[in-house]
């Protein structure tokens, strides 16, 4: 099933739904574990650059979060994880064109690994609806 918003769309897995949230997208399995939410934000003019998605991910991370580069579909970035009140976190600062995405998943600590593939095949087929 594709998941489309008006500056992307996604692939979801056949037990994944996704709905309009304030803000942004939520995706959740059927049954629900984790949480993938997906926001946009598109620049005026020029191109979403690496220092600027690096400055919105210093902003948000824990020091302990290291970032590592990322290619997800046509978008590439940055991601990092953490783990804060008995959850784990991952968060996705991607770019393509003027279309920055920002993307989080957060699930029981210990749980992580069961949706993972899903959350990866998810965000690969990330496109970019936009005129970039």
């Amino acid at each position: 099933m594709t998941y489309k918003a008006p500056w992307w769309s996604v692939e979801l897995p056949r037990n994944w739904r996704g709905y309009p949230d304030a803000g942004c997208s939520t995706f959740r399995a059927v049954p629900a574990l984790g949480v993938l939410q997906i926001s946009a934000a598109r620049k005026d003019t020029g191109t979403v650059t690496d220092s600027e998605m690096k400055e919105f991910a210093e902003a948000r991370l824990p020091s302990e979060a290291g970032l590592e580069n990322v290619q997800l579909g046509c978008f590439e970035g940055f991601t990092g994880m953490y783990r804060q009140n008995e959850l784990f976190w991952q968060e996705w600062w991607l770019r393509s064109g003027s279309l920055l995405l920002y993307a989080t998943y957060n699930v029981v600590e210990g749980r992580q690994d069961s949706e993972q593939a899903d959350i990866a095949r998810i965000l690969d087929s990330l496109t970019n609806a936009g005129p970039d």
